[in-house]
């Protein structure tokens, strides 16, 4: 009111006032309290002052949270400019705010306000007001949320969901060993303790605020943007990910800088105070911000609509493109300034400063140490806050240089860091080398291989790594270990230029294998291979297993053997260089689903995969080259495999990449058609199976010609591509040929066991070749027609029995935390791959999930109606796939999720939903339709079986009924269950049902199987009511999986127990719901046990077939047992009904089966139909009697070692098995589970 009057009174009213406001100021924002004080304190505001000086009234109003209705005077003629200028639009905190041009959809308010508490922290801390800092950060003062309690920055430093950011995370957790290492280090600051014991009140100030910007935000906004793509993919979030969104973007902003860039307290205002000292300030706009700023913003924008227009993978995109790598510039930035500025310090200074440095460094240092841990301690070294000691002991050129170096691994251009130009000294760069490349190539083709390849666009920068395997040879030639490994880690020759042209670092094999891991830790190959290699602590060679591949080559380059002498160059080939070529492969992947990849793009991106792949220096057929084309050209000739002048599958591999360059090569393929990525995943997958060959021939070659060290070698790159195929094969292989020493008796067994995942990885023996140096052929390619369990099929449904097969590619990514490679693997599914001689296209589990063929299950109704949805069993796996819809649930509680969800959920109907099918085409007046009955019928049973059959180590139905008999005393003698037995029985008849057209008679089989098929949901149920019985914890503070298995067990059979008894299900259900953080877990057993024994008569089920376990008996109490009620089995009922139908047509009195012979013509055996319950398969995949049960169902075995193999491959010693066979131990819950224990979380 005083401040528009210009008389003598008014300016020194105006002047009183002030000093009564503006210390609120100092509280709400720097800038503005210093204008304020400047403008009307220290001097005598003019006219052209007045709107800026409005404008920091109103920041400061928002601050202490005044509106417009609070200032309820009257207008007075005085008063009216400042109210219509801050009132206009009304200062109403209902409405969502702008900030620094986002505008968010919904109101976050509340937490663009985080940075007063930072602020105010920093306040208190330097006037020694400890306590209240210490209140502040521990509860929280300025961010209320809705729920009416505070977010605090302590929530920040200890949220759990901070696990949903996939790589930055572990980083920080590992390199502090703490998980809550911004929490300790904060309370340290605060409790001045440790080495801050001695700091001044100004430097707990600067260290504080610095730590909280940095390290504590930089997590933050990274984990809501994380969150957002959750939500988003979650089919029941409300905002589809918005809400977190935008949290994310007021994280990164703050209230200090919502209108104008100034001295906040966020990553926002860090970028933008850097810029100034870089040069990289962007000026266009007349906003003196930062270009970072500005890119991050603008990325944030795009972002938000795509999530509003439920783009998920777009916004992924946005995340990983656009935001990961720029983020932590003003990290960067800020850690050279004050390694610069503190240089100059003497050891014991009180400078703030000094804070400061240590606590932008410790908030980069993670990461760097990611990528290089020398060069990492070397930052660390110098930014250390030790009062005692020099400041940046070496100079800051030694920062500079370190971060010359890792700057590339964070994936950061160093333009973007740009140039630090002090007052008054030389400017210094973080750019390795800034020379140009003589001229700028663009999309000049690359000829790689003499006309063996030529590319579209320019990639000779990349083949150019062939010259670091050229010099690493010849210095392993002549013993200069030292000289190579250098090489192996700096690289030398393949030179890395940014967008302009300028040179920005060198590309190195050792690059491949520690800094790029960051980057594949979300890929199913590098979790395959992870998880495989890794023992009982995680590690590999006594380090982080990720760098599995670095440790393999450090150890080969140490090797004393004078014909081992190159196995270190050898091994960088095999391990480094292998898998970063499958991880360019993922990443054309990635960008093509979501849609990133523009014009020419996608073909550049298979071109560098065909760079790496033949290397500069080749020729067509030679193996004098360098990198893996020559590498697969020496071992395909020890195999005879030499097609059209080069090898099998050099040809191959050459044919796929242009399948895949030709699906790229059509404008913005992968955004207008939405049939690309499916294709282009099929042609990855089918090119990682190609590159898989040489690693086997090699394999196989070096056990032959007794070459210890590299069959050792290669038996790290073959063993983990078993795990993904059989974990009984893998575990097996892995104590041979890892854990000990094999002898040469055992080297055929060992190759059968490799022969035996061919089929599986999607190869054949062809691909393989005949080994040049063993005459006798012992590879057999899988045939047409597979055993399933104990059920021979009519019909190829091979593919649809992999299914399996995506369940333990689950398993095996949840394990090592590979959310997204899971996710991928459900949604769009690897190995059931359908051929119908035009076209290929793969089956996945989510496509069974969500398919409207379900609503043909009568038993659908009632689990659509009990969980409102008819997506019910996708939604409950897609809780397991995003960590922030269950942020207490462990990794292992997840996977449960996930890998029991889609075993007893998805599977499971969709079991019943092909026998529908099968009814249904038997019952159509369609020919066709008729005759595709009894491939409909196969496929349930391939659904039941998997590939990996009725195994220990199988994954479906038959194996989990087996595993459940004898925990519940219901096996046979033969150790199978009374149940499966009962439902191969019931398969066969259905079967003969359905080649006699007895359509009705095939009806009331189905009726039969669906009490069979509960039998093991229920024995799983009661297991874990037993299991969950045994302790009593805390949800959130316990990791243990039983807990999401028993939920998901009982959720396989809860809507058909309400149908047989609500009461019944109401108890179930409450001791099995999933809990929150605090809910305390233990099942009441005995009230299970009876809540079921009340629902068999409804559910039909037999109390004796499921039985009784830990001194609990299904039929205690029971209502209802088949035989006491003159149920009894029915099967020789349903065998009597197929005789005289099929008599009824005159076909005969006997049933007629058809069988494979050996892959030749079709041959039919007649079976009396009183023998069809105990029909077995034998070797060849004929069905025969009971008596010849004990025949190998894979026919060979080893002469002189006593081995034998399951009908799934999986190999088994009888009971001489040498004594020192290792077993993994009991699992950890708190780490990736390893080795056996996979039997407990996946049976």
């Amino acid at each position: 009111d005083t401040l528009v009057d210009n008389d003598a009174v008014s300016r020194n009213l105006l002047k009183v006032y002030a000093l009564s406001f503006i210390p609120h100021g100092a509280a709400c924002n720097p800038d503005g309290y210093e204008y304020l004080k400047d403008t009307l304190v220290d001097n005598d505001v003019t006219e052209d002052q007045f709107d800026l000086v409005f404008s920091h009234i109103e920041d400061i109003m928002f601050c202490l949270r005044i509106d417009c209705d609070d200032l309820s005077i009257p207008p007075t003629p005085q008063f009216s400019a400042a109210y219509d200028y801050m009132c206009a639009g009304g200062v109403d905190f209902d409405l969502a705010f702008d900030f620094a041009g986002y505008i968010p959809k919904t109101n976050v308010n509340e937490i663009l306000r985080l940075d007063l508490d930072i602020l105010q922290i920093g306040i208190f801390l330097e006037t020694e007001a400890y306590e209240a800092a210490v209140d502040y950060y521990t509860y929280g003062y300025n961010a209320q949320l809705s729920s009416g309690t505070l977010l605090s920055l302590s929530d920040l430093a200890t949220s759990d969901t901070r696990t949903n950011v996939p790589l930055q995370y572990e980083d920080f957790h590992q390199y502090y060993e703490n998980q809550n290492y911004a929490d300790a280090i904060m309370l340290n600051i605060l409790n001045r303790q440790y080495v801050f014991a001695d700091a001044s009140p100004q430097q707990l100030s600067a260290l504080a605020t610095s730590y909280l910007q940095g390290m504590v935000m930089y997590m933050a906004v990274l984990e809501k943007l994380y969150t957002a793509i959750d939500d988003c993919k979650n089919s029941s979030s409300k905002d589809g990910g918005v809400k977190s969104w935008d949290t994310g973007a007021a994280m990164y902003v703050g209230s200090i800088d919502a209108v104008r860039p100034s001295s906040g307290m966020m990553m926002y205002a860090l970028g933008n105070e850097m810029c100034e000292f870089f040069e990289t300030c962007d000026n266009t706009d007349k906003t003196d911000r930062a270009y970072v700023s500005k890119r991050i913003m603008e990325a944030l924008v795009n972002g938000k609509n795509l999530l509003d227009d439920g783009q998920c993978d777009g916004a992924f995109a946005l995340i990983t493109n656009s935001i990961i790598d720029i983020l932590p510039v003003p990290l960067v930035q800020a850690t050279l300034h004050f390694a610069k500025e503190n240089e100059m310090l003497e050891a014991g200074t009180d400078s703030p400063e000094l804070g400061r440095g240590n606590a932008y460094a410790s908030s980069i240092v993670p990461l760097a140490n990611d990528e290089n841990p020398d060069e990492a301690a070397i930052i660390e070294n110098n930014m250390h806050f030790v009062l005692t000691d020099q400041p940046v002991p070496d100079g800051s050129q030694a920062v500079f240089s370190a971060f010359v170096v890792v700057l590339p691994g964070f994936g950061i251009d160093c333009n973007d860091v740009g140039k630090y130009i002090p007052v008054g000294d030389e400017e210094t760069s973080v750019c390795a080398v800034e020379e140009e490349r003589p001229e700028d190539p663009g999309d000049t083709p690359t000829d790689l291989g003499d006309g063996l390849y030529t590319t579209t666009t320019y990639v000779q920068d990349r083949a150019n790594i062939a010259a670091d395997m050229v010099e690493i040879m010849k210095q392993l030639e002549n013993g200069n270990k030292e000289i190579a490994r250098e090489i192996y880690a700096r690289g030398g020759n393949s030179d890395i230029f940014n967008e302009n042209g300028v040179k920005i670092g060198q590309r190195s094999f050792g690059n491949f294998s520690t800094s790029e891991t960051l980057q594949m830790k979300d890929e199913e190959m590098y979790a395959l291979y992870t998880y495989a290699l890794q023992d009982n602590e995680g590690k590999f060679n006594g380090r982080d297993v990720r760098l599995y591949a670095d440790s393999i080559v450090q150890e080969a380059f140490e090797t004393r053997s004078l014909a081992d002498k190159t196995v270190g160059g050898e091994a960088a080939l095999v391990f480094n260089l292998w898998m970063y070529t499958v991880h360019e492969l993922y990443q054309t992947l990635r960008k093509c689903k979501n849609r990133v990849i523009a014009d020419t793009d996608g073909v550049h991106s298979i071109d560098e995969v065909v760079a790496y792949w033949i290397g500069d220096g080749q020729q067509t057929g030679s193996q004098n080259g360098h990198l893996l084309y020559a590498w697969a050209e020496t071992q395909g000739n020890l195999f005879r495999s030499n097609q059209f002048g080069q090898t099998r599958t050099n040809s191959n591999i050459i044919r796929l990449f242009n399948e895949a360059k030709l699906e790229l090569s059509f404008p913005n393929a992968c955004v207008d058609n939405p049939n690309t990525y499916p294709r282009l995943r099929i042609i990855v997958d089918k090119i990682i199976a190609v590159m898989t060959v040489p690693i086997i021939q090699g394999l196989i070659h070096y056990l032959r010609n007794t070459d210890t060290t590299r069959a050792r070698l290669y038996a790290k790159a073959f063993i983990p591509h078993a795990a993904g195929c059989n974990l009984g094969t893998y575990q097996w292989l892995k104590t041979r040929l890892i854990d000990f020493s094999w002898s040469a008796i055992e080297v055929d067994a060992i190759v059968e066991g490799i022969e035996s995942t061919y089929s599986c990885l999607g190869l054949t023996c062809e691909d393989i070749g005949e080994y040049r140096y063993y005459d006798r052929k012992t590879c057999e390619n899988e045939k047409d027609i597979m055993p399933l369990a104990d059920y021979t099929p009519e019909s190829d449904v091979r593919p649809y029995s992999r299914l399996d097969l995506d369940v333990l590619s689950m398993y095996i990514s949840m394990s090592r935390g590979a959310y997204g490679a899971a996710a991928d693997t459900y949604k769009h599914g690897k190995h059931a791959v359908l051929d119908d001689g035009n076209e290929q296209q793969v089956l996945s589990l989510y496509q069974l999930a969500t398919s409207t063929g379900w609503s043909s299950v009568p038993q659908f109704d009632s689990f659509a109606r009990y969980y409102g949805s008819d997506r019910y069993a996708n939604d409950i796996v897609q809780r397991g796939l995003a960590p922030s819809l269950d942020p207490h649930a462990s990794l292992e509680q997840r996977s449960e999720l996930v890998v029991k969800g889609s075993q007893l959920l998805v599977v499971q109907m969709a079991v019943l939903a092909a026998m529908h099918e099968a009814l249904d085409d038997c019952k159509s007046a369609n020919p066709e339709r008729q005759a595709a009955a009894g491939a409909a019928w196969d496929k349930a049973a391939a659904y039941l079986a998997g590939s990996n059959g009725r195994t220990k180590h199988g994954l479906m139905h038959f194996a989990l009924a087996d595993n459940r008999c004898a925990q519940f005393g219901t096996c046979d003698t033969d150790g199978k269950s009374q149940a499966g037995k009962k439902l191969t029985t019931l398969l066969y008849a259905g079967r003969a049902e359905i080649n006699g057209k007895a359509c009705s008679a095939l009806s009331k089989t189905i009726e039969e199987i669906v009490p069979v098929l509960f039998v093991p949901l229920i024995q799983g149920t009661l297991r874990y009511a037993v299991e969950l019985n045994k302790g009593t914890n805390v949800f959130g503070a316990t990791t243990n999986g039983d807990v999401a298995e028993g939920y998901i067990y009982s959720r396989s059979i809860l809507p058909l127990v309400e149908d047989a008894n609500r009461e019944s299900a109401v108890i179930i259900d409450r001791n099995f719901d999933w809990p929150d953080a605090t809910s305390t877990i233990r099942t009441n057993t005995d009230e299970i046990f009876d809540a079921f024994s009340k629902a068999y008569k409804g559910l039909k089920v037999d109390c004796k077939m499921v039985g009784e376990t830990s001194g609990f008996s299904a039929c205690e109490g029971a209502r209802y047992s088949e035989r006491e009620e003159g149920g009894g089995d029915n099967t020789g009922m349903i065998v009597g009904i197929i005789v005289g139908v099929i008599a009824a047509v005159a076909v005969s009195a006997l049933i007629w089966v058809k069988h494979p012979n050996l892959g030749k013509d079709t041959s039919s055996v007649m079976v009396d139909s009183e023998q069809a319950a105990s029909l077995v398969t034998n070797e060849a995949g004929l069905v025969e009697s009971g008596e010849n049960k004990s025949k190998n169902p894979f026919g060979k075995k080893s002469e002189e070692v006593k081995l034998v193999r399951n009908e799934a491959g999986e190999f088994n010693e009888d009971s001489q098995m040498n004594e020192n066979a290792v077993h993994s131990s009991q699992v950890n819950h708190n780490e990736p589970l390893k080795g056996e224990d996979v039997e407990d979380a996946l049976v």
